[in-house]
């Protein structure tokens, strides 16, 4: 039966097949080393070699059969019955435990009939893996079901436990994603938990990961006492580099965006926010802007907590995919509506309401300039579209109100910054809080459209190079030094300058009260960085530390 194989194909190394690795070993420990040789034995053949019972068997069976269907063989002449390979339409093919053979040959949950053009990031690759699909072209979690495995072969450093990694988190994250209770239905009310808040959510999010991306992850963030830690302390805290606590926070996220990345996160939005904007909340017209969002989902949580929940929900999902558009209708920047309706009698009232002050040319009172809008649109505006111009004029970031009382586009000279620094200050000023440089940038962008100077490069130059306006708060976080803010030192700078300055050991109690007058971290955080950094630290007795090279 074995002449009825080509011979290229009985010349496949056994460490091509897809069999555990104690398979493996018990086939190697007979010197079997290429499919041929493995198809000369029969079943009680391979029964008798030492450690190889009835489920490596079954193992070996399976890889077999995937190897055969392959290279157009339907069957192995020399394998069971039980090891038949059924083929099913698109090259994908039906493996003896019910699950599916894509053309490339991987297992499968099941055979896919939709493209899955997402990064392969999502499934969470160690690094040696990533590099290896990178050098293959293997851009996406498709292109993978595509690669035929035994290519992977031919790269170099690629061998039986990355190949084993990468089938393993595979077929995980397609099990998880074509699951129903990973991507919930919109139609199905029962399907999401609304009864829970923001930062409740949040939690359960994080009740998946490991602990040590859980603490890494909520130190980043800030959740829940605000205090969100750079990565040089959070590295102190734990005794690691900083560099490699920034790579258990992009696999924290990975794994997260795997989970919830795919649609839960913005469903559990929609239905929550939906009640609050809907036709039955008249002032409303179903439109609203982010702000009232925020102010939406803080009725359960603090305020303080509600915005470091919804700050971290804002990084989970799609790659370049802005946070409420995943689940409402962008209208303009920072607009969102309900459904297309809304959105387009919000749009007409805009653009009826920015018409007649360009006609005009001049900023004009809110009653006059009523008035103007029912020339430029022929007719008398019904209740609705009143209620929508007076909405457009509280929350569109395109029109704005002067301090005399007198409306005006955003872009006018009347309303318009002449600096980058300036531009920035009054998004700041405006926000009333420390913010992300890429909120301030997107923020002055669209509220001063169009303006020479304002752009993303000068904006985060400008916060950057003004030291006496602007103080880094955190990672890309920026706020205003009139409002008392200072720029932390690292946990251990502190603790050094502090010890150098004595030259003998202090207690605890009063470093940690030194630390915290200047630091942004949490009281644990002290503790860490001085147990976890013996070769700098040394304790004593009664709880006291001093600097290591002193003593």
């Amino acid at each position: 039966m074995r002449s009825e194989i080509p011979v290229e194909i009985q010349k496949i190394k056994i460490d091509q097949l897809d069999i555990s690795v104690r398979s493996y070993n018990a086939l190697r420990s007979r010197k079997i080393s290429t499919l041929g040789e493995l198809l000369e034995l029969s079943d009680p053949d391979l029964l008798k070699i030492n450690a190889l019972g009835r489920k490596s068997l079954e193992d070996i069976q399976s890889a077999v059969a995937k190897v055969l269907l392959a290279h157009g063989i339907a069957e192995s002449p020399s394998m069971a019955s039980s090891c038949r390979v059924t083929s099913i339409a698109n090259e994908w093919a039906l493996a003896p435990d019910g699950k599916a053979i894509s053309p490339g040959g991987w297992l499968v949950p099941q055979a896919l009939d939709s493209d899955l053009d997402v990064s392969i990031d999502l499934l969470d690759l160690s690094t040696r893996a990533t590099n290896i699909l990178a050098k293959c072209n293997v851009c996406t979690v498709w292109e993978l079901l595509n690669f035929p495995r035994k290519k992977l072969f031919a790269t170099e450093n690629f061998g039986r436990k990355t190949l084993a990694e990468i089938e393993s988190k595979l077929l995980r994250f397609l099990s998880t994603s074509t699951s129903q209770s990973s991507v919930p239905d919109c139609s199905d009310s029962s399907s999401l938990d609304t009864t829970l808040s923001v930062k409740e959510y949040v939690e359960e999010i994080l009740s998946g990961l490991p602990d040590r991306q859980k603490s890494v992850l909520a130190d980043r963030y800030g959740l829940w006492d605000g205090i969100a830690e750079t990565l040089q302390d959070i590295g102190d805290k734990f005794g690691l580099t900083r560099e490699r606590i920034r790579q258990i926070e992009d696999k924290a996220i990975k794994r997260v965006n795997r989970l919830y990345g795919h649609g839960a996160v913005h469903e559990f939005l929609g239905k929550k926010l939906t009640p609050y904007f809907s036709p039955n909340e008249g002032a409303s017209c179903e439109v609203f802007s982010e702000q009232e969002v925020i102010e939406v989902l803080t009725g359960q949580d603090t305020a303080e907590e509600a915005v470091l929940a919804v700050g971290f929900l804002k990084d989970i999902g799609p790659t370049g995919q802005a946070f409420l558009p995943r689940a409402f209708i962008e209208v303009e920047p920072s607009v969102y509506s309900l459904n297309s309706e809304a959105s387009s009698r919000y749009g007409e009232v805009l653009g009826w309401i920015e018409k007649s002050l360009e006609t005009k040319a001049k900023p004009l009172p809110e009653d006059i300039l009523l008035g103007e809008v029912v020339k430029t649109a022929g007719r008398d505006l019904t209740p609705r579209q009143m209620r929508i111009a007076s909405r457009v004029l509280s929350i569109s970031p395109r029109v704005a109100l002067l301090a005399n009382g007198m409306v005006t586009l955003s872009y006018w000279k009347e309303s318009v910054p002449r600096t980058a620094q300036i531009a920035a200050e009054a998004i700041l000023k405006l926000m009333g809080r420390p913010a992300h440089y890429t909120e301030i940038m997107e923020k002055a962008i669209h509220h001063f459209k169009g303006i020479k100077g304002i752009s993303d490069r000068s904006i985060q130059f400008a916060l950057q190079a003004n030291r006496d306006t602007f103080v880094w708060v955190k990672p890309g976080t920026y706020g205003l030094v009139a409002w008392g803010l200072k720029k932390p030192p690292y946990i251990k700078d502190r603790l050094s300058e502090l010890l150098s300055q004595t030259q003998y050991p202090l207690p605890y109690w009063h470093l940690e009260e030194k630390v915290l007058e200047v630091c942004n971290c949490k009281p644990a955080s002290v503790r860490m960085t001085l147990e976890l950094n013996p070769r700098l630290f040394k304790k004593f007795g009664g709880d006291q530390f001093g600097l290591a090279h002193h003593f």
